[in-house]
């Protein structure tokens, strides 16, 4: 299974890194793999809380008008149709 963590940005540094993927990812890299302070003060500044129930009602809202059965428990959301499985696992930044 394919995994993928997305983040929201502030808008500032979104406009810096257009086209500049590579350093964010690298960014996050560290972030994930040493969590060293400089890199934590870095994450707090450049990444958005996530709005866990505005994001769990629009997809809530989106699944109904196209057939897709969805589950929520807790930060989790299961959605699936008859060729798609998706699990969201919805945290504080990511």
């Amino acid at each position: 299974m394919e995994k993928y963590n997305l983040y929201w940005i502030e808008k500032e540094v979104a406009r810096h890194f257009y086209h500049k993927g590579d350093i964010l990812y690298r960014f996050f890299l560290e972030y994930i793999n040493t969590n060293s302070p400089h890199t934590v003060i870095q994450y707090e500044y450049i990444t958005n809380y996530i709005p866990r129930k505005d994001i769990t009602a629009y997809i809530t809202e989106k699944s109904m008008l196209n057939n897709i059965y969805i589950k929520r428990y807790k930060n989790k959301v299961y959605l699936s149709s008859k060729s798609l499985n998706v699990d969201l696992i919805i945290n504080k930044k990511i």
